[in-house]
């Protein structure tokens, strides 16, 4: 370690290293020394429910590396982190359909985890079978019928 003493088996620090060590992000424990600002919390969380799944969409935080996707069962919390996104999507998949979900999305960089966003819900849903079209009136294709209207008209003589 540099600026360090041994005396009689003791280490001592230089006062600058002994600083160094204690802030925040410095020394080879620290936060990694990256950025100095959380990122913003994300907006614009969508949830669009499917057969099983539910689609989840936001807009990007500047300085985020990543995403974390939580989710409840219930309305406010406490939330379960589900996923590590590094995109602005994610599919949750094997979901019970009829069931109601709630979904937060934190952003996350080297300077720490923002707030949660607002929260959203979505019911994951069975897809519907489409039923063959069928008719609502019972009408018959029409037909040509020559019907005639008083007597009927006299025959002709034949002409040879």
């Amino acid at each position: 370690m540099k600026f360090a003493r041994r005396v009689a088996g003791t280490l001592f620090l230089s006062p600058l290293t002994a600083l160094l060590l204690w802030l925040p992000g410095c020394g080879s424990y620290g936060g990694g020394g990256g950025g100095t600002t959380v990122p913003p919390t994300p907006t614009g969380l969508t949830a669009t429910g499917g057969n099983a799944q539910v689609m989840l969409a936001w807009a990007a935080s500047a300085g985020a590396i990543s995403y974390y996707v939580k989710r409840s069962a219930t309305t406010g919390g406490p939330y379960t982190q589900i996923a590590t996104q590094t995109t602005t999507s994610y599919a949750d998949t094997g979901l019970t359909n009829g069931t109601k979900y709630y979904y937060v999305v934190s952003a996350y960089s080297s300077a720490g985890q923002s707030a949660d966003s607002t929260e959203v819900s979505a019911t994951p849903t069975a897809l519907r079978r489409h039923l063959p079209h069928r008719r609502t009136s019972r009408r018959q294709p029409a037909t040509r019928r020559w019907r005639s209207f008083g007597p009927p008209a006299p025959e002709q003589p034949a002409t040879t």
